[in-house]
Parts: structure tokens; sequence; C-alpha cells
């Protein structure tokens, strides 16, 4: 089975903002990425839509009519509970310091981390075997073939330790080979940014599910 090295972390987060605020939210996040990202798209002149490209990090940024707003951060890294948390902390305090100084934060952000795997003769329903017996409770399985690729989402949850809830996607690709596609999130508080001890707990336990079933699918493989 190949696993490919890197995981992809996002950050979803909700916020208001005035409307008289938007230019300069605009402006500060283009100054802060002019010189790393690859292109920079700034919807004008409400300014309603920023994408932001990098190397290995894309930023959206949507708002509507009434001052309501989604920021959407995604940096893909390598595959280390350390690593990811460091880039947590390089990358999104200063992001999450630039919507919050200029809007207010409307819920607890969305951490997410997803892996790619290859499994190299799985059939969906060992996959999907394995996601019950991990103990996660399957809600949606949607079956669909998209230019000759079967493409199954199956969405379900799992309660961890004090009760917290994650959410679970696997999304699997057949044609000639199969693609499993796994993620894992979780509403996280924002002040968790700011406590190492509490960040690694958070985020050790959402990798832990991630390669935990990782080694549950080569074991089988």
């Amino acid at each position: 089975m190949i696993s490919y090295n890197n995981v992809l972390i996002g950050f979803i987060e909700r916020f208001s903002i005035d409307l008289n605020s938007i230019d300069e939210l605009c402006y500060k996040f283009y100054s802060s990425f002019k010189d790393s990202a690859v292109s920079i798209a700034i919807e004008r002149p409400s300014c309603a839509r920023i994408v932001i490209v990098g190397k290995d990090f894309e930023i959206r940024v949507y708002m509507s009519p009434t001052g309501e707003g989604t920021l959407s951060t995604f940096i893909s890294v390598k595959q280390d509970v350390y690593n990811i948390i460091e880039n947590l902390k390089k990358f999104l305090m200063p992001i999450n310091k630039t919507v919050s100084s200029l809007a207010n934060i409307m819920d607890e952000p969305i951490i997410l981390l997803r892996i790619i795997l290859t499994p190299s003769s799985k059939t969906i329903n060992h996959i999907l075997q394995l996601f019950k017996n991990m103990g996660i409770v399957i809600e949606v399985i949607d079956r669909r073939l998209i230019n000759d690729f079967n493409v199954t989402i199956v969405k379900g949850f799992y309660i961890g330790k004090n009760l917290r809830k994650y959410q679970v996607t696997l999304s699997i690709i057949t044609n000639s080979r199969v693609e499993v596609g796994v993620t894992v999130e979780a509403k996280m508080h924002i002040e968790m940014l700011y406590r190492d001890n509490l960040l690694f707990d958070f985020i050790k336990d959402l990798y832990s599910l991630l390669t935990y079933f990782e080694e549950s699918l080569i074991s089988i493989d």
C-alpha cells in the first residue's frame, strides 16, 4: 500500500465583519502574502472573495453582502504530529490574528486533517468494515459514477476522549486501483493555538485516528 507522505491541514472559521472594514481586511491579506504566494485573486470592487495560492498552502475568504464571512485555510505538510503543530502555530496564528483584529469570530473553528492512501487490493466492503471496527458510526454512504470512476463517500462520527466528537469522512475512488482519502475533523477552542499542551493533545487525538486507520489497512493488505 502507498501512503502519501503529506497530510493536509485544514482550518475553517466563520466570522462577521463591519462592511466598512472589508477593504482593510483584503489589504491585510494581500500585504501578508504578496511575497510568498504564487497567485492572489481578489474580487473587485466588493472584495467579496479572496483566493491566495502558495506552493504548499491555499487560503480562501468569502464575505457576504451582510458582512458574514468564512475563512478556509489548507496547508500541506509532512506526516508528523510535531510538524503539524509547528505549522499550525507558524501559519494559522497570524491568519487568525488578522481576521480577529477586524472581525468577530462567530463559532469555534474547525480543524481537519486528511491523508490519501492507495491500498493494493481492498474492496469497498473491506474498507467499510474496518471503518465500523474502529467504532465509527456511519451516517451516510453515497455512491456515484463520475467519468468512469466509482466514487463512494462515507460520512460518520467518532466519540473520543472527554466526549469530543470527531467527524470522519472516507472518499473511496475505484477504477484500475483504489484510492482512499481519510478526513478527520473537530471543533477546537481558538485559545488552543496559544497553549502548547492543549494544542498537542488535540492534534495528537486527530492524528491518531488517521494513523490507526492507515495501520489497520496495512495490516490486512
